[in-house]
């Protein structure tokens, strides 16, 4: 027989494995607890198939979509539109930008190579010294005194 704390820490495990790597099960679970969360419905009506799947998800995708705003949601739009229609889709959006990233770091390299300069706008000011060379070292008086002769009259008049 399973102990009480057994059987919390399992549920704890699963509920942990279902967000890192949910199946489907998990995210039918998850619709089904959007849809009475939002709905007032008991969740064993939505798990056990007395509510229609469709009407539950339909539910619960129009509730995500009711703050849509085209300027701001439109490009998110897309992508899960391109995402269900070509389910390779994100993977080859994946490795554009690993490649992108890539020639980059590449281009990069053969720029420090070469010398060149990041920008033409960062041309090298003769005045300026190289960022890499030590300033000259502080030179530190080697005699002389402190002038506190106001502290007197500070006390005298105070």
């Amino acid at each position: 027989m399973i102990d009480f704390k057994e059987f919390l820490n399992t549920a704890k495990i699963q509920a942990i494995a279902n967000l890192l790597h949910p199946d489907e099960i998990a995210v039918w679970r998850s619709m089904c607890r959007s849809y009475s969360e939002t709905y007032s419905t008991p969740l064993h009506l939505c798990l056990d198939g007395t509510i229609d799947g469709e009407e539950i998800l339909l539910a619960v995708y129009e509730k995500q979509l009711d703050n849509f705003k085209e300027e701001r949601d439109l490009e998110n739009i897309l992508e899960q539109i391109y995402t269900i229609e070509d389910p390779t889709y994100e993977k080859k959006k994946e490795e554009e930008v690993l490649d992108f990233i890539a020639e980059a770091e590449r281009e990069e390299a053969e720029r420090i190579k070469a010398g060149k300069l990041a920008h033409h706008s960062m041309k090298e000011d003769p005045t300026k010294k190289p960022l890499l060379e030590k300033p000259a070292p502080l030179e530190l008086p080697k005699s002389g005194g402190i002038n506190l002769a106001y502290l007197a009259k500070e006390e005298e008049e105070g």
